[in-house]
C-alpha cells in the first residue's frame, strides 16, 4: 500500500480538462479508468506514488539501524544490535555480556538472564516493548538446560502472550557462551 495524489483528467476532446487531488491509499495499480456517466464523460486517473519496489523490485522499505544503545556494550563485530524495517525489529544475537563488553560466565539462567537483560534495552532502544517481541531464538550449548530456561522465558512472557520459538543445540558459542538469545519484535 502507498499513499497517493490522484489527479484526474477529462478524457472528452471537447471537454476542458478537470483536475481534481486528494490523498488516498491503493495497492500497486497506477492506473484507471472511469467510467461517470454522471458527468456524460471517462476519467482517467493517474496515481502518482512511492512504491515499495524501486524498478529492479527491489524492496525499497525504509530500514533503521541500531548500533549504540544504553547499558548495551558495542557490537565487537561490524553489525548493528538491531535493525528496524517497517513496524518490526530484528534484534541481533545477545549473549551473556557486562558493560565494558566483558563475557561474564555463569550458569545457563545466569547468561539467558543478562543476554534477555540487552534483548529488552534493544528492543526499547528501537520503539518496541518486551510486549512487542514475537519470536526468539535461543542457542544452547547443552539442551539440558531447556528446562531451567523455560522458566525464566515463563517469568519474562506472560501466558497467552509468549513468542514463538526455536532452540536448538550450537556446537559452540562465542567467548565459551552457554546460551545465545535473539528475538524479532512486531508492532
Amino acid at each position: 500500500m502507498a499513499n497517493a495524489a490522484v489527479a484526474t483528467h477529462a478524457a472528452a476532446p471537447s471537454a476542458e480538462p478537470t483536475i481534481a487531488i486528494c490523498s488516498s491509499t491503493f495497492a500497486a495499480d497506477r492506473t484507471f479508468v472511469l467510467d461517470l456517466p454522471s458527468v456524460g464523460r471517462r476519467t482517467v486517473v493517474l496515481l502518482a506514488a512511492r512504491s515499495t519496489q524501486n524498478h529492479a523490485g527491489r524492496n525499497n522499505m525504509r530500514k533503521r539501524y541500531i548500533v549504540d544503545v544504553e547499558g548495551v556494550p558495542p557490537p565487537p563485530s561490524p553489525i548493528s544490535n538491531a535493525v528496524v524495517v517497517g513496524n518490526q525489529v530484528w534484534i541481533s544475537g545477545q549473549l551473556s555480556v557486562g558493560d565494558d563488553g566483558v563475557f561474564i560466565p555463569g550458569s545457563t539462567v545466569e547468561e539467558a538472564k543478562r543476554a534477555f537483560a540487552h534483548i529488552f534495552r534493544i528492543a526499547d532502544a528501537a520503539g518496541f516493548s518486551a510486549a512487542d517481541i514475537v519470536y526468539v531464538d535461543l542457542a544452547f550449548i547443552d539442551l539440558a538446560d531447556v528446562t531451567d530456561v523455560n522458566r525464566l522465558y515463563a517469568e519474562f512472557f506472560p501466558e497467552g502472550q509468549r513468542p514463538a520459538r526455536t532452540i536448538y543445540q550450537a556446537a559452540k558459542l562465542p567467548f565459551g557462551g552457554r546460551i545465545k538469545v535473539q528475538a524479532v519484535a512486531a508492532r
